[in-house]
């Protein structure tokens, strides 16, 4: 039976926004046409080296599906067809080709050739019901599965990326799902899971210990060590479920009205709150707390359990709204006729009705990047004086300098700021600081 193409893309966009590390997968960006290697670096007008530029690719194989930066100053990336691993410093880059076979069983006989849907989505053969699942009773093939859609997903430290098929437009689905890892060099991890309903968000944990399959009515996290489900949750086709890692090891959860948190070692429910049934929620960037809109606005800790009053609202307040703008800091506007914007700050209970000073995000080699608390903007001073915008996320922007550039991870590309304030992103756009 077939689920329209618009309500699989409603729930699959629906899960990803609300995950901390979706926003990289959720985007496929066009690189620039050129050679498939790093430009060598040539002689300006005026005889001083040129520094190598980032490799830029062409032809739809080469769109990049997800991007992550690692703390040893690398950029790894993935595409239809290659694991790409390059490192700025040194202009060197090796490929990987991606281990699709793994997504198969000896039974599929299918070979694992990526082609393209209309919409640009990376499509594979039909999958044959594999011999186990992570449960058991779902382990089955939808026989109206003509392909299956894949996904790419990397971990937050960039050493794991995920990658997924699920049978596409149809229900229930087969999903299958193999992690591998650029410490080894290999696959660690590779299991199969049916029965979903719709479309299928796949996620890993910050460092990528564990994987989380979100669809209609059903959440499972599975440990990648022993391959087991860890946690579940089920919940009506109505209910849109959210999750945040508060770290590696544990999880907050949103569905059907309630708030829990899980620790994953255990499986444990460690914390949970019940909702009214007016309240809306957003989820803190960093998974710790999360904001409460009602009569007026609270924040909950995810970790302690307890509620702050922060900001209270007119009794009816259609135009109230609250937005963070970092780990800890809430910005409330639409107050009522006469009351000026709020920023409240979560940890010293404080409220503040003008911008604190920026705060600091990252500094190396004369490079520094600040906050802007008001608004959650991001902007890069750089060994010259020059100032310019970022557009990575407030979530968890990650950050290296190599070869007197500042690479900054933006969703599913990276800014490259030069010292002199010009830069650009790859793959995307050039830009001009001031």
């Amino acid at each position: 039976m077939l689920l329209p193409r618009w309500l699989a893309l409603v729930l699959l966009t629906s899960c990803v926004s609300c995950s901390r590390s979706a926003p990289r997968s959720q985007a496929a960006v066009a690189a620039p046409a050129s050679s498939a290697v790093p430009p060598a670096a040539s002689a300006s007008a005026t005889g001083a080296p040129r520094k190598a530029g980032p490799p830029t690719f062409e032809g739809p194989s080469n769109v990049v599906q997800s991007m992550a930066l690692t703390d040893a100053g690398q950029v790894r990336f993935v595409n239809a067809a290659s694991l790409v691993e390059w490192t700025p410093a040194t202009s060197a880059m090796t490929k990987r080709p991606i281990p699709f076979d793994t997504l198969y069983t000896a039974a599929s006989k299918a070979p694992a050739k990526v082609t393209f849907g209309k919409e640009g989505e990376l499509l594979l053969p039909p999958m044959a019901a594999p011999a186990s699942c992570i449960a058991k009773a779902d382990c089955k093939r939808n026989a109206e599965a003509t392909e299956a859609e894949v996904s790419f997903e990397f971990s937050d430290d960039g050493q794991r990326v995920l990658f997924a098929a699920c049978e596409f437009a149809v229900y229930p689905a087969l999903c299958a799902l193999s992690v591998f890892d650029f410490a080894s060099g290999a696959v660690v991890a590779k299991l199969f899971s049916g029965g979903w309903t719709g479309g299928v968000a796949r996620h890993l944990a910050p460092k990528g210990d564990y994987a989380i399959l979100v669809g209609v009515g059903r959440t499972e996290i599975v440990s990648l060590a022993s391959q087991k489900i860890v946690f579940s949750a089920a919940y009506t086709i109505n209910d849109f479920p959210r999750f945040r890692f508060v770290d590696e090891h544990t999880v907050l959860f949103s569905a059907a009205g309630e708030l829990k948190v899980v620790e994953l070692t255990t499986g444990k429910l460690v914390r949970r709150k019940v909702l009214a049934d007016d309240t809306t929620l957003e989820l803190g960037p960093d998974g710790r707390r999360v904001l409460l809109t009602g009569t007026g606005f609270a924040v909950w800790s995810a970790t302690t359990g307890v509620t702050v009053n922060a900001v209270k609202g007119p009794p009816r307040c259609a135009d109230c709204k609250g937005e963070w703008t970092s780990d800890r800091h809430v910005r409330f506007s639409g107050l009522g006729a006469g009351r000026p914007d709020v920023l409240f700050d979560a940890v010293t209970k404080t409220q503040s009705e003008s911008a604190p000073p920026d705060e600091a995000v990252f500094a190396a080699d004369g490079f520094t990047v600040t906050r802007n608390l008001w608004d959650g903007s991001l902007r890069v001073t750089t060994p010259t004086g020059k100032r310019a915008p970022l557009e990575a996320t407030k979530d968890a922007p990650r950050f290296f300098v190599a070869g007197g550039r500042l690479f900054a991870q933006c969703w599913a590309w990276a800014d490259i700021i030069e010292a002199d304030g010009t830069g650009h992103s790859f793959p995307r756009t050039v830009f001009q600081a001031h």
